[in-house]
């Protein structure tokens, strides 16, 4: 791997901005052989954004925060970190209408996740490909069909399903350095040799941020805007779950889980002698066995070995946006007391996805089914055997599950996101209460 030199240098290849300023855009546009084209374009672009607001508004409703801008400099689209949004004169009257829409929804995708400034020193040419691979996948379920040769292939999809933009930004990286065609270590085959940058232009977001741009504050307002439109559309009843899910794991935590993790988790614990932590309470018998025997001494402490915390997400078709959202939240909140990376599991009639996560927004939630448990201990139980141990299971439910014949061999908390007074066949309860007013 490269040293830390050569991460900047890098960084540094692909840095230019590659689109025109809102000023220079429209100065080519009066100036260019398209120029008494422009009302039909525009009428094109505002079409493609009526589509999505009549049948995809979540996507529809943030496309309205776009400016968008023609220009020839773009080989199909190119987007600024301000929202400016530039497209092709010749290329995008071409496409069919939902292949416009989809590359509107994939533009306010980028901003709504805060690709800009989640970059940091990375590359920007590979940073480009990762994120467009979590964008894929999210529109991939929404039906929008995307325009030829536009994404991640087909063929390379199934391989980053599940990853976020940062784990699918790492293997590229390491390809690039190992030389995936057989070349030498030392330079990426990708960095600096695409032809084409991407559709996001960080050189320009330097550019913007010289000149008094708060990246910060837009990419929190694009969030904002982001739940303003979730919440629309779940209301028309016209929001795909994953895509809630994935936008807005942003509410408080309602449970009280200092309480819960000392009382329950550590409940699953064994206390242990550890003569590295001396027992505070054995201070004068050990006083006393020094002056019998003149030799300094101590009794070992106990120590509470703090229990592994494994975490579960029914996303089955019976759970609403609501409780979705609840269980994000949640888990949130077990994080931020737990202060360590958490085993989390999401699941419906199978298991989804298992991975450590220390932020809620590494989780990549999907589901719709049906729901088992079965599954789930049934995985538990074989690591359990192979010796990675479960020593409890918080599972965030509404209970309308099937549950195993028999009880698992380690404890289980069920959290039951649906307040309803369904009880489990085993394992403790504890009711999440509804969000407050305004929340």
């Amino acid at each position: 791997m490269p040293e830390d030199g050569g991460w900047n240098d890098l960084a540094m290849l692909m840095t230019h901005a590659f689109t025109p300023s809102p000023e220079e855009a429209e100065r080519e546009a009066r100036e260019a052989s398209w120029r008494d084209r422009r009302g039909e374009l525009d009428r094109c672009w505002t079409d493609a954004r009526t589509l999505l607001l009549i049948r995809f508004p979540f996507f529809g409703r943030l496309a309205l925060h776009l400016k968008v801008h023609f220009t020839e400099r773009v080989a199909r689209m190119g987007l600024r970190a301000d929202g400016n949004l530039y497209l092709n004169p010749h290329d995008f009257p071409s496409l069919p209408s939902g292949q416009q829409a989809y590359l509107l929804a994939h533009a306010v995708l980028h901003l709504a996740h805060g690709h800009f400034a989640r970059i940091g020193h990375r590359d920007p040419v590979l940073w480009n490909q990762a994120t467009d691979v979590v964008i894929d996948e999210a529109l991939d379920q929404s039906g929008l069909p995307a325009p030829a040769g536009f994404g991640t292939p087909n063929r390379n999809r199934a391989r980053w399903q599940g990853l976020d933009a940062e784990e699918v930004y790492d293997a590229l990286v390491a390809e690039a350095w190992a030389g995936r065609d057989g070349g030498t270590r030392g330079k990426p085959t990708d960095v600096g040799e695409a032809p084409d940058p991407g559709d996001c232009d960080h050189g320009a977001t330097e550019v913007l941020v010289r000149g008094g741009l708060n990246l910060s504050k837009l990419m929190t307002m694009w969030g904002q805007w982001a739940r303003s439109a979730a919440a629309h559309a779940r209301r028309a009843g016209q929001i795909g779950l994953g895509e809630e899910r994935f936008i807005r794991p942003d509410g408080p935590s309602q449970l009280p889980w200092d309480a819960l993790l000392h009382r329950w988790i550590h409940a699953q614990s064994e206390p242990r002698m550890n003569s590295k932590r001396p027992s505070r309470r054995g201070v004068a018998v050990a006083r006393a066995v020094e002056m019998q025997t003149g030799v300094r001494t101590f009794l070992p402490g106990q120590r509470w070995d703090m229990a592994p915390v494994t975490v579960a997400l029914d996303l089955s078709g019976s759970i609403s946006a609501r409780e979705a959202g609840a269980m994000l939240a949640e888990t949130r909140g077990i994080l931020a007391r737990y202060r360590c990376s958490v085993r989390v599991l999401t699941f419906d009639v199978e298991v989804h996805e298992d991975r450590e996560i220390s932020d809620v927004r590494a989780l990549r939630p999907r589901g719709g089914g049906g729901t088992s448990l079965v599954p789930l201990t049934d995985r538990l139980e074989f690591d359990i055997r192979r010796g990675r141990p479960v020593s409890g299971l918080i599972v965030f439910t509404d209970l309308e599950a099937e549950f195993p014949e028999r009880p698992p061999s380690f404890a289980v908390l069920f959290v039951d996101v649906s307040g309803g007074s369904k009880v489990p066949p085993f394992g403790d309860v504890i009711r999440c209460p509804r969000p407050r007013v305004g929340q």
